[in-house]
């Protein structure tokens, strides 16, 4: 079984007022945690809070994605390459918001998987604040528990999709493509 380990601001009583602009912080995990993707809590139906780039760094780490636009799964960002923070250790991060995201107004927010922080937002009009944080969840695994038997049950799954997939592929193409 794996075990999924997020860090996960959850949404606030009042995400009130809210606006796009520029994140600057720091996120402190208290378990090692395997990132891929982050999601961000939209204002309310209808808009489009999402954000539009984030950067992580730190401890010598330095990884950053950006949105790909209005289609798909548009509330998520992916990493190109998933990274593990460490446990304990502090991480800066940008992140750049656009449309409404959900805002914490405070300069400190301690859930239970780590602590993220505020040290400037600055928002589209060029205002700054330092108690603005963004409702996001990081998507984290702890690979430890995935023991040898499940990576070997998912690479048995994924050989049956691809001899199913070949198998369908040499039925459909004609018979004069074998001679």
């Amino acid at each position: 079984m794996v075990e999924k380990v997020i860090f996960d601001t959850g949404e606030p009583e009042n995400p009130y007022p809210s606006i796009f602009g520029t994140h600057n912080g720091t996120i402190t995990p208290y378990k090692d945690i395997y990132v891929g993707r982050m999601f961000t809590y939209p204002c309310c139906a209808g808009t489009g809070g999402h954000t539009e780039f984030v950067r992580i760094w730190g401890n010598g780490l330095d990884v950053n994605a950006t949105w790909r636009g209005y289609s798909g799964d548009w509330h998520n960002i992916t990493f190109g390459e998933p990274f593990t923070l460490k446990a304990n250790v502090t991480y800066n991060y940008t992140i750049r918001t656009g449309s409404y995201p959900q805002i914490f107004h405070t300069d400190r927010l301690e859930v239970d998987e780590g602590v993220i922080t505020c040290d400037e937002f600055v928002d589209v009009n060029g205002k700054r604040y330092d108690n603005w944080i963004p409702a996001i969840r990081l998507f984290f695994y702890n690979l430890k528990r995935l023991s040898n038997n499940y990576l070997n049950h998912i690479r048995i799954a994924f050989a049956h999709i691809k001899i199913l997939l070949v198998s369908s592929t040499l039925i459909a193409l004609p018979k004069t493509k074998y001679r």
